[in-house]
């Protein structure tokens, strides 16, 4: 540990998803976001308000480049979907979801990962951000998400 970085260089923001409300049948994702550089990642999905009778599917996808050639859903979490719960039971909720570095098919060429949110039956009230942590070469904030501004 090194009590003299700051939080932010030892956590990386990877991938953003912007708050947004959802139709149904759409989904959003963070963007391919290269393994390469980070030991572990988590994703944190917010999914606030949905219509009654809707519900949401959370993927983790691995591919082999930026534009996503080969994506498949990555084995350990393939369950995932199934939290899709409908209403009143999804509204408001908070995922974090867990995602080690061995995790990906790298026998195969699958280096990069993209966290997808899918509205499934009405609109969706949806955010998340894709955290990297143990990053291989130094301070994280050298690979945080375009989006991402850090202060202090």
């Amino acid at each position: 540990m090194w009590p003299s970085l700051k939080p932010s260089q030892r956590v990386g923001v990877a991938g953003v998803i912007p708050p947004q409300s959802v139709a149904a049948g759409v989904t959003v994702n963070s963007g391919w976001i290269p393994a390469a550089n980070f030991a572990n990642f988590m994703a944190h999905v917010s999914i606030g308000a949905i219509t009654a009778g809707g519900s949401v599917n959370i993927a983790v996808m691995q591919a082999k480049d930026n534009a996503g050639t080969g994506a498949k859903a990555l084995d350990a979490v393939v369950g995932l979907a199934a939290l899709g719960e409908t209403g009143a039971n999804t509204s408001d909720t908070d995922y974090l979801i867990n995602v080690r570095g061995d995790e990906f098919d790298a026998n195969n060429g699958y280096a990069f990962l993209e966290v997808q949110v899918t509205a499934v039956a009405d609109a969706a009230l949806i955010s998340g951000t894709v955290y990297g942590f143990d990053c291989k070469d130094g301070d994280a904030s050298a690979h945080n998400a375009s989006t991402t501004t850090t202060v202090g």
